[in-house]
């Protein structure tokens, strides 16, 4: 593929980021409302998908029948990509990647300001 399409893709998220950005202004458009519910229904459904995925392989490993020191590390890996999809579905990235109260705090921002119920 050509450059310009990845440099059109990042581009185009980060405006998208900026303009559903919790910090960009106190007035909500109607408009905005729409774009960040999507995007909030989008990724909760992207990672519902993985979530049914991950279940999906952690039984296909309980079914195998070799032994338990083989599917171990499968059954754990996939555990924990489990946990991340929910986790990522439910509240999503904050700003410091490695902070879960980050998370917490512009999740509980984008809820008041889009005035989310869920």
């Amino acid at each position: 593929m050509e450059i310009w399409i990845y440099l059109a893709a990042v581009v185009c998220m980060l405006g998208f980021c900026w303009y559903v950005s919790p910090y960009r202004r106190r007035e909500v458009t109607k408009a905005q409302r729409v774009v960040a519910t999507t995007w909030l229904l989008f990724r909760r459904a992207v990672c519902l998908l993985g979530a049914i995925f991950c279940l999906f392989a952690i039984g296909i490993f309980l079914l195998l029948d070799t032994p338990w020191k083989e599917k171990a590390f499968p059954i754990g890996l996939f555990s924990l990509l489990l946990i991340m999809c929910v986790y990522v579905g439910v509240f999503g990235q904050g700003w410091d990647q490695y902070s879960l109260s980050d998370d917490f705090m512009l999740y509980k921002k984008l809820k008041e300001k889009y005035k989310w119920r869920f």
